[in-house]
């Protein structure tokens, strides 16, 4: 994951005044760690669900997402961007989101 290193602000440290200052960077950074410790949390459930499965059924079972929990965290996800004043580029591309690749991939 060296790309974390080598995003469009340069890499660490460097000040510089870009995007508009640095309570929106927290914030937006916020938002991408609970997003990321949610999606471990749920990667972990999911593991041991598989790790538990007896037949083909129960693992089909845990590969499932709950729609609800999806669309319940990309309105959690929004509220948060929108309250933080994230542009609204990103804000469009999470109301897009169909799944949690799709969803991340808004939070880069």
């Amino acid at each position: 994951m060296t790309s974390c290193q080598n995003g469009p602000s340069g890499g660490q440290g460097g000040g510089g005044g870009q995007g508009g200052g640095g309570g929106e960077l927290q914030a937006q950074k916020a938002e991408i760690l609970k997003q990321l410790n949610k999606t471990i949390a749920d990667l972990q459930k999911r593991q041991s669900c598989i790790q538990a499965a007896a037949d083909p059924q129960a693992l089909g079972a845990c590969m499932q997402q709950d729609p609800n929990e999806f669309q319940a965290q990309k309105a959690e996800t929004l509220k948060h961007m929108s309250e933080a004043g994230v542009d609204q580029q990103k804000q469009s591309c999470v109301q897009a989101a169909k799944d949690q690749q799709a969803l991340g991939a808004c939070m880069q």
